[in-house]
């Protein structure tokens, strides 16, 4: 939205295959146009809501991974949404794939509900209940030749084995669930999602692990290239997930994303933490003071 009001001289908005309006981009604003894309207020774009936050679940003990991280330390706690952001090249992305065991730890400890735990691949991640959401998501999120069904279950079929095989039943109600749950715009479960959008992508990737019911949810930069009203979902997604006594880390680099839906912000530079703020102190510029080193 910010590109368009930039460089933009008519605007039309499209909204489940119709055309809604064209206007001018002078004579509309930003609040007009997401009401219009969603049904919903800019005002409910970060749906925050207070909760109290329980005991830790993940402890991170002086962790570094070469070459980039360097003795991090934080605590997640029950509940909680944490903000790590930073600027390209910070390390946010490395730290995401070393808690899902897809990078290598050169020293530290991780704990999960106060035991320590080794990350050697992301199957001992998800042995811990800890799921990555990741940026590329069209890459390593989904499976390119297979349909809805299948990528939605695939980390969980464990849980739809019978006597003869597969409960395909209980597969389709599932899916079926968690697409109405998240918003996933799709009209057959065999469909295949490499020609969804990049936010039913997204969704397709979120609707898997919280298939699997992991306790710890990693997201990587999970609004970048979808559109308004499928962060809007993404984000109620979020909430409902700490709703149910989940945790979040939200990585980011969208400052007001992440002061809008974070506990807390953790600001990476150079592969170490350099602050880290309750989000009733947090602004753009303080956050940008520390990740620049200003």
């Amino acid at each position: 939205l910010d590109e368009l009001f930039k460089i933009g001289d008519e605007v039309s908005v499209i909204r489940q295959g119709s055309i809604l309006g064209t206007k001018s981009v002078a004579a509309i604003d930003k609040r007009s146009i997401v009401r219009l894309m969603t049904g919903k207020s800019l005002i409910e774009r970060y749906p925050r809501f207070e909760r109290p936050l329980g005991k830790p679940v993940l402890e991170v003990e002086h962790l570094s991974s070469f070459p980039i991280l360097n003795d991090i330390s934080f605590s997640l706690y029950k509940t909680e949404i944490l903000g790590i952001t930073g600027l390209m090249g910070s390390g946010r992305t490395k730290l995401a794939h070393c808690l899902f065991g897809e990078e290598p730890i050169s020293s530290g400890k991780i704990k999960v509900y106060g035991k320590e735990i080794s990350l050697h691949s992301p199957i001992d991640a998800l042995k811990n209940g800890i799921a990555l959401i990741p940026e590329d998501r069209s890459v390593n999120s989904i499976l390119h030749y297979q349909n809805l069904l299948l990528n939605i279950t695939i980390a969980s079929l464990e849980r739809f084995k019978g006597l003869t095989g597969l409960q395909t039943g209980r597969m389709f109600h599932t899916v079926r669930k968690y697409s109405d749950h998240i918003g996933i715009r799709t009209g057959n479960v065999n469909d295949y999602p490499d020609s969804y959008s990049g936010g039913n992508q997204q969704k397709v990737a979120l609707a898997r692990w919280l298939a699997y019911r992991a306790d710890i949810y990693i997201f990587d930069e999970p609004s970048r290239g979808i559109d308004v009203s499928s962060k809007i979902d993404l984000y109620n997604a979020i909430n409902d997930i700490v709703a149910k006594n989940g945790s979040v880390i939200l990585i980011s680099s969208d400052i007001e994303e992440i002061i809008g839906m974070c506990d807390r912000i953790l600001v990476l530079t150079a592969g170490t933490i350099v602050a880290n703020i309750h989000h009733k102190e947090a602004t753009p510029e303080r956050i940008l003071k520390y990740a620049t080193r200003g």
